[in-house]
């Protein structure tokens, strides 16, 4: 029989176990306590490190709870504050300006713990501040919010108790997440606010010398949520984004006390619901999205738009003089091949095409009010080569547009005309070239019924343009909304077989020649304040009077006239072409003497042909 043997009990097990115990007890107290005296160490070296720098003359840091790990060199912060020291032991009298930074979170990555607990020597790779809200006041055209090292300074301190300027540095990566930012300019007496902003830097150099600063960055990204301003010098009341994101490559920043430079490799940028108002009040501008790409050479804005806040006969009724006002919308403005390096250099707008995409444009106008008979237009020619920027424009192309004019006449009646199927071309807009031309061609549809195209060319150098018109056929019975609402008339038959008319403007006058054909003409007057058989007599007469038809006969020669205008002095370029239009159609039916003597000329000549053909036939 095997009788199982077993091993005595050790006494010594039981000890063992209590001894490890309190060992484990002991280490972990030693560890807690060796952890919270290195994060009291390290949170006392960052201290020492930071007033090293004169910054801390002008800002004071604090912290709450810290957190370190030894083995990847990473340090936590909570409720980081930056904010101005009240009482500044020593002052800098070029600091103009301040901010502040409170209740955001900081990580310092890969830093050298041990420099920074030897030396108080701060190096690390990578800075992250976190859901800070920061605070800017600024009170000069050229805010300064830091210390520099001034090098032409006589230097009468002892070395012990200098303190270090921040000369230059380099991080690996840089990054602001969830930032709230509220900016007041009192100089320019402007507020801004910026929610939910990220910025993030990645090989960010830092180089500060005396009167100038570097900043060098291989890649910025900046992003935020949305941006408020309101401002009183800017001539905008109000500025608003719903968000907006920016991407520069190799970007490289200089700063002098009276100069700012910067150049980049690239930068991509999108605004997304954009809005503004201006000062007072009257008009709000905005778009959907702002899209900009720097080696694509374009910006692209969709759903863009000015328009007034009131109606336009209120905005109009705010001036003491007639004045045409305006409320503009576009599907999409695309610009290609943009000059972005003329543009931010030499403040030069060099742009190849610009595309104009479904533009409705609504125009109106209070003839009741007084016109202002110290205001004199100057045509296109004129006020292009005023602008104080350089600005070539090669090509403007519009697609698809609309135009309603509105004007109250002098007696009180509302008139209106409608363009539709608008396309245009504007051809060599500059300033810069004072011997060439600013060409204009368009074609529309008046009232869904005429078919007009217009060609217009002025002079940058003299105030002076050509023009030339043709309209094609239609049935005038179709104008009769717009014909009645500008004059005391209505077309009871009658069709435009076409008309053409060209002319050259100057600065006082115009001229030119017109060629109106039309048949089977027939109009009924309906003068206000008069009996309906006086409308009928009058409208007899001119019946009797007015030829109905050009030529009179289709075997005929037709009637072309010559017509010269005066020019409205305290009227632009348009008038001049409708008062040439109304001039030749004028000279058509109403003939003066010249005309008259011309056309008398051309049926002589018709009728000599004529009879020699029939002589010639016997």
């Amino acid at each position: 029989m095997n009788l199982k043997i077993n091993p005595p009990v050790k006494k010594w097990s039981f000890r063992f176990r209590i001894i490890l115990i309190v060992l484990v007890i002991l280490i972990g107290s030693i560890s807690f306590f060796t952890y919270q005296n290195l994060n009291n160490l390290i949170a006392e070296a960052i201290h020492k490190s930071y007033n090293k720098h004169a910054m801390s003359d002008v800002y004071e840091l604090s912290f709450g709870k810290l957190s370190v790990n030894l083995f990847s060199g990473n340090i936590r912060l909570s409720d980081l504050r930056i904010q101005p020291v009240a009482n500044p032991v020593k002052k800098y009298p070029y600091i103009n300006s301040s901010f502040a930074l409170k209740g955001g979170k900081l990580k310092l990555l890969k830093v050298n713990i041990l420099d920074l607990l030897t030396q108080s020597k701060l190096q690390l790779e990578d800075i992250e501040i976190s859901n800070p809200d920061i605070y800017v006041s600024i009170n000069s055209e050229h805010p300064v919010m830091l210390p520099f090292s001034d090098s032409m300074a006589v230097d009468t301190t002892k070395s012990v108790n200098k303190k270090q300027f921040v000369t230059s540095f380099l991080l690996q990566n840089f990054i602001l997440r969830g930032v709230k930012i509220e900016v007041i300019d009192s100089f320019k007496r402007s507020h801004y606010q910026m929610n939910d902003l990220n910025v993030s830097l990645k090989a960010l150099f830092l180089d500060e010398k005396f009167g100038i600063s570097k900043i060098n960055s291989s890649h910025i990204n900046i992003d935020f949520a949305g941006f408020s301003t309101t401002s009183d010098t800017i001539g905008l009341k109000m500025v608003k984004v719903n968000a907006f994101s920016l991407n520069i490559d190799f970007a490289a920043f200089t700063r002098t006390i009276d100069t700012f430079h910067f150049s980049f490799d690239d930068f991509r940028s999108e605004i997304i619901g954009w809005e503004t108002h201006t000062k007072d009040s009257l008009y709000h501008a905005g778009a959907d999205t702002i899209r900009l790409n720097y080696k694509e050479k374009s910006l692209k804005i969709k759903n863009v738009y000015f328009q007034p806040n009131i109606e336009m006969k209120a905005v109009a009724a705010t001036f003491p003089f007639q004045k045409e006002i305006f409320s503009i919308a576009a599907d999409q403005i695309e610009m290609n091949q943009v000059n972005f390096d003329s543009l931010i250099f030499k403040q030069h707008l060099l742009v190849d095409l610009i595309n104009i995409d479904s533009a409705d444009v609504t125009i109106f106008k209070n003839k009741t009010k007084p016109l202002n008979l110290k205001r004199f237009p100057e045509y296109f020619g004129q006020q292009l080569s005023a602008i104080t920027i350089p600005i070539t424009v090669k090509e403007v192309n519009t697609g698809n547009a609309s135009l309603v004019y509105t004007e109250i006449k002098e007696d009180g009646n509302q008139a209106t005309v409608r363009i539709n199927d608008l396309n245009g071309k504007l051809s060599n807009i500059t300033n810069l070239l004072p011997e060439s031309e600013f060409e204009i061609q368009a074609d529309a549809t008046i009232e869904n019924a005429a078919k007009v195209h217009l060609h217009m060319t002025f002079d940058y150098d003299q105030p002076e343009f050509e023009y030339e018109a043709t309209v094609k056929s239609f049935d005038l019975g179709d104008l009769n909304t717009m014909i009645q609402a500008f004059s005391p008339a209505k077309i009871k038959s009658g069709k435009v077989d076409a008309i053409t008319f060209d002319g050259k403007a100057t600065r006082t006058k115009a001229s030119g020649k017109m060629t109106f054909l039309y048949h089977d003409l027939v109009v009924e007057m309906q003068l206000k304040k008069q009996a309906i058989w006086k409308n009928s007599v009058i409208s007899f007469a001119a019946n009797t009077v007015l030829p109905s038809n050009n030529p009179a006969k289709p075997e005929e020669p037709h009637k072309t006239v010559v017509f010269q205008i005066d020019r409205d002095m305290n009227k632009g370029f348009m008038n001049v072409i409708m008062k040439s239009l109304f001039g030749g159609l004028k000279e058509t039916v109403l003939p003066n003497k010249i005309n008259q003597q011309a056309h008398k000329a051309r049926m002589k000549e018709y009728h000599s042909k004529l009879k020699a053909e029939r002589k010639k036939n016997r």
